[in-house]
């Protein structure tokens, strides 16, 4: 899902982006400078929902495994 963000001039997502951050006037490139001295830009940003994917498949895998080899696989699979 994609999200408006605020973003630090090093491009790494700060947090998301408030109705005052998106209004804000930056210079011609829309960045800004805040309070701490930082210079900030709002843009889109993709929110991971795959680490919640990832996670459930991770867990089948280990199932199969664990079908397949018995509990030491699955264990293994789930990293225990």
């Amino acid at each position: 899902m994609r999200k408006l963000w605020v973003f630090d001039i090093e491009d790494n997502p700060i947090r998301e982006a408030t109705s005052a951050d998106v209004a804000r006037e930056g210079d011609e490139r829309g960045l800004w400078t805040g309070e701490d001295g930082g210079i900030y830009f709002v843009d889109w940003h993709l929110v991971d929902t795959d680490d919640e994917w990832l996670q459930e498949w991770n867990a089948e895998i280990a199932r199969e495994a664990g079908m397949l080899g018995g509990i030491q696989a699955y264990n293994e699979c789930m990293g225990y």
